[in-house]
């Protein structure tokens, strides 16, 4: 399951350089009907899973590791860490997220 956080939009971008399917799409989504609307063309998508990050103000910031995949890269690499620990949630601000 992957969220995106503007799914129309993103979908009108994908379909953009193809006027006709962006058409489809639209007449679609005025319909409300369910209608499968293809690219055309393959689209690479990288998913990157990240717990630690740069914030907004340049300090690193952690969230909790969902899938306990910290503890297994840190022993395939031969490091010895002591990986934060989760006390309270936080809100994840998607403009304080950079790559």
């Amino acid at each position: 399951c992957v969220r995106v956080q503007d799914a129309i939009g993103f979908a009108r971008l994908l379909l953009s350089p193809d006027p006709a399917r962006l058409a489809t799409f639209d007449e679609a989504q005025a319909s409300g009907e369910t209608k499968r609307v293809t690219t055309g063309r393959n689209i690479g998508v990288r998913l990157l899973y990240w717990t630690a990050f740069v914030d907004g103000q340049g300090r690193v910031a952690f969230r909790e590791d969902v899938y306990k995949r910290d503890a297994k890269l840190a022993d395939a690499l031969g490091i010895a860490v002591n990986l934060p620990q989760v006390v309270a949630d936080a809100p994840i601000d998607p403009d304080e997220v950079t790559p």
